[in-house]
């Protein structure tokens, strides 16, 4: 074993007695510190304007500056040391200053929260008004490190950070904001905040100069554990309940975070499972003992009731069954130059794209590809309802016309080359028709037809007088605008326009065709696209006005 040199000084233990000069010294600065002077007063406004503004501002710079000039620690100390030293003059001038700060900073706070315009309460006010154990844990160990650095001198530049560590003054005029609103809970938690960041610097201070034999200066006496646990019951014991309650606080953070974060995943994974749709905010909160909860969604379509109930069941089977869903949908679509496409937040590589979007995509593409020939058609939108057995795919199409069966079957069989799997196509034909000032976009182009002539002029002349007859009779104030004729092997399709005080039904159609086989050619299927709109007189309506057009062949 090394023997120690002679020149070597021994290292003095971590925590000892102090000697008594030093023990006078420490005495005299903490009674200092406590006394309820001109100059205390000063330093108390001015932290307290300090930390109303910076907590107004929701600045954490402007609040950390409070805490360092913020006198409200020294009486602290001068009531522990007036306690375990049994000094009623020191103890009393130190809780007399200490109680008239408090007042002080809370009655600025209330009075700055009472002028006009002032901002509302932010994420620092809030911050303050949820104390928990923590908060316990985190005063007492500035408590050690306060009395700790007070009483070595070379350690004392380490006191301001102890002072931002504990943060007194925010609590209060956290506390003075909060009543100025008349919000009487998040006044109460501020307060209990600063309560128990006053007990616990309270207590380890006292611990802290117990061990450093702090006792009456001129004797010998040493302060015992069962002197200290006197001295200190009622503040250890108020410790204690407020350390319960602020244990129930963490408890009910902890929970209510967990239910938050099981709410986001649920949502999260519900939504996506419809195309393009992605969870933006969710908002929680309590109405009558039922959890509400307020999603709002970016999504191509906006969510109906069926897919709410469906997502709302599944967060009532995570979480609670006293959960009643809102879904606010945004609605929100990504497009490139060929129609719809669907990608995640961040870009991914092309082996990364998740299989949903992939699908998606190639029977995207696919479609527009078959909707090609078709001048004028846009696809809108494409939703997917994936069954064990068989994809059925909606498509909502903008067309000058309606998209026939034909052109689905070839669409839909180029979707099932594009994507490998089974599916049932169902297009949604959106009417439009769009025009400028001089024509009807989208109308077939080419050569005028040839005047008809001969049997096709005399069958369009009985197809327009039989169908505006017909309309007439089945739809008071219905007029023919337009029809067109088509040899379709040995059928003769008729579409007709019509301007009509009401859509024409099935029944409606199926009856007019009738007439139309029984006098003008067996051969006829009709399909009548209604445009609702009538004139109308106080005498009736009138069925007058410009004569039909009749056009050329489909």
């Amino acid at each position: 074993m090394p023997r120690q040199s002679g020149s070597e000084k021994p290292r003095p233990p971590l925590i000892s007695g102090l000697p008594p000069q030093r023990r006078q010294e420490l005495h005299d600065e903490i009674a200092e510190l406590s006394v309820p002077s001109g100059p205390f007063y000063v330093m108390v406004v001015v932290s307290a304007t300090i930390a109303s503004y910076g907590l107004l501002t929701n600045s954490t710079a402007v609040v950390i500056g409070a805490m360092l000039v913020a006198p409200l620690m020294g009486p602290i100390f001068g009531i522990s040391l007036g306690l375990i030293i049994g000094d009623r003059r020191l103890f009393a001038r130190a809780f007399g200053a200490e109680l008239l700060g408090v007042c002080a900073v809370i009655g600025l706070g209330l009075v700055i929260g009472l002028v006009p315009f002032r901002l509302d309460l932010g994420s620092e006010v809030l911050a303050r008004t949820q104390p928990t154990l923590y908060d316990i844990l985190i005063a007492l160990a500035a408590g050690l490190a306060g009395a700790y650095t007070l009483a070595h001198e070379r350690l004392s530049p380490s006191l301001p950070g102890v002072a931002i560590a504990v943060a007194l003054v925010p609590p209060l005029a956290t506390c003075g904001l909060c009543l100025s609103a008349a919000d009487w809970d998040l006044a109460l938690g501020a307060f209990l905040l600063f309560l128990a960041n006053f007990l616990a610097i309270q207590v380890a201070a006292a611990a802290v100069f117990t061990a450093l034999r702090m006792v009456e200066v001129g004797t010998a006496d040493v302060v015992t554990v069962g002197d200290y646990l006197r001295r200190f019951s009622v503040s250890l014991l108020a410790l204690a309940v407020v350390a319960v309650f602020m244990t129930h606080t963490l408890l009910k953070v902890v929970n209510d975070r967990r239910f938050r974060d099981t709410v986001e995943t649920t949502l999260a994974q519900e939504v996506q499972s419809t195309t393009g749709a992605q969870l933006s905010d969710v908002r929680i909160g309590d109405s009558e003992g039922t959890t509400q909860v307020i999603a709002v969604v970016m999504t191509p379509v906006e969510f109906d009731p069926q897919q709410v109930t469906r997502v709302e069941q599944a967060l009532r089977d995570r979480t609670t069954p006293d959960l009643e869903l809102v879904i606010r949908s945004l609605l929100s679509k990504d497009c490139d130059a060929r129609g719809p496409v669907y990608v995640s937040d961040e870009p991914q590589q092309e082996a990364a794209i998740p299989p949903e979007m992939e699908f998606l995509q190639r029977a995207t593409d696919a479609l527009v590809g078959s909707l090609h020939p078709v001048l004028g058609a846009q696809l809108a939108e494409l939703k997917r309802d994936a069954r064990p057995d068989l994809d059925v795919i909606t498509a909502y199409v903008r067309t000058p016309i309606g998209i026939d069966p034909d052109q689905v079957a070839e669409a839909e069989k180029a979707i099932q080359d594009a994507t490998g799997a089974p599916v049932h196509l169902i297009v949604r034909s959106i009417v439009t028709q769009d025009a400028d000032a001089h024509r009807y976009l989208y109308e077939p182009s080419g050569e005028e037809p040839e005047p008809l002539t001969g049997e096709a002029l005399r069958l369009q002349e009985r197809l327009e007088e039989a169908l505006g007859h017909q309309l007439a009779e089945h739809a008071d104030g219905a007029v023919l605008t337009k029809f067109q004729s088509e040899e379709m092997g040995d059928r003769l399709r008729v579409l007709a326009v019509t301007q009509t005080p009401r859509v024409l039904a099935p029944e409606d159609v199926g009856e007019i065709e009738a007439k139309l086989r029984q006098y003008v050619d067996q051969r006829i299927d009709l399909v009548i696209r209604s445009a609702v709109g009538a004139d109308a007189t106080s005498d009736g309506y009138v069925t007058g006005g410009a004569p039909s057009q009749v056009s050329p062949p489909l």
